[in-house]
């Protein structure tokens, strides 16, 4: 297990939603009440109540998933970082208007809130559904637990904050959350540039073909068509943009959710964008260098191997 760094993996709660086991269905179901519960209390004016259910949020470092260079910091919440999501939240019309569904729309719409908030945001969340988790397993593989803190976690039932102590391995005097595969990602479903690039451009490339407008070209074999690099100098790849065009047109966002739900299904989650690969193949290469040489560090290497392969031909497999 690496304790000495992040993994470049993130909680994605769009995954968590279409999972259908109890567990899952847990979870989905506490991300909803306290995302609801959230964006209600601001758009009904109830600031302090959105304050304070966000300045409970804390940087998550008991799984080890994210970008951080050396010792697990946490990307992402802070007291300081909860203060960003709250204004961030505050100020949205997204979340005035009450057009926000789901807690991993706020990536598409919302100006500085990004997947590895989204993915710190869950954890926080979750964090007493993980502890349950990490625990069975514990008990199914027989890994030694000890009785410790792991700070506040949201409760469905009492629709509030609760802390607790639960039975966790704990590794460098520090407690470790285990995670399922199936819910982290390298990159999480909702990312505004894929949801601009495939669905957004699309429609309106289609839009303006059937109007006739002035940026549709003639070919010479007389196919008429609307170039994107067109449309990004009109329409460029903002979140104010994608706000504005979503609520004209929530039958494309809807797509894009039916469409995630789709490669769910399938099996095919978590396609890596090529924007995205650099920095995750960089983080990688911090990974390997810090793994020690010999038999010492050989568990940790195969492990370390198995993922780098499993990245390498996912990306190859959806880009060839």
């Amino acid at each position: 297990m690496l304790v000495d760094g992040d993994l470049p993996l993130f909680i994605d709660p769009f995954a968590i939603s279409q999972r259908i086991d109890r567990w899952s269905q847990e979870c989905h179901r506490t991300l909803v009440a306290y995302f609801e519960r959230v964006v209600h209390a601001i758009k009904d004016g109830e600031l302090l109540v959105a304050r304070e259910l966000l300045l409970h949020l804390r940087e998550p470092n008991e799984t080890r998933l994210g970008l951080s260079r050396d010792k697990p910091q946490g990307a992402g919440i802070g007291r300081y970082q909860s203060e960003q999501l709250y204004n961030a939240l505050k100020s949205s019309a997204a979340v005035k208007t009450g057009f926000l569904n789901f807690l991993e729309e706020s990536e598409l719409l919302i100006e500085g809130i990004s997947f590895d908030k989204i993915s710190d945001l869950t954890t926080n969340v979750i964090r007493g559904h993980l502890a349950e988790y990490t625990k069975q397993q514990c008990n199914l593989f027989g890994i030694p637990t000890y009785q410790v803190s792991i700070g506040s976690y949201y409760s469905f039932q009492a629709g509030d904050w609760l802390g607790d102590y639960f039975d966790l391995p704990v590794i460098e005097e520090k407690p470790v959350l285990l995670v399922p595969k199936m819910i982290a990602r390298y990159t999480p479903s909702y990312v505004h540039p894929k949801y601009y690039n495939h669905f957004v451009l699309k429609y309106l490339q289609e839009e303006h073909l059937n109007a006739g407008s002035n940026l549709v070209r003639t070919l010479k074999n007389q196919n008429r068509v609307v170039y994107k690099k067109d449309l990004k100098a009109i329409f460029p790849c903002t979140k104010e943009f994608l706000y504005s065009f979503s609520k004209n047109h929530p039958e494309v966002m809807q797509q894009y959710r039916e469409f995630l739900e789709k490669m769910e299904k399938k099996g095919k989650p978590c396609i890596v964008e090529p924007e995205d690969e650099p920095l995750i193949a960089d983080a990688l290469i911090t990974m390997l260098s810090s793994i020690n040489s010999g038999s010492d560090g050989a568990s940790e290497y195969h492990n370390f191997m198995i993922g780098l392969v499993e990245f390498i031909f996912r990306s190859v497999n959806f880009y060839v």
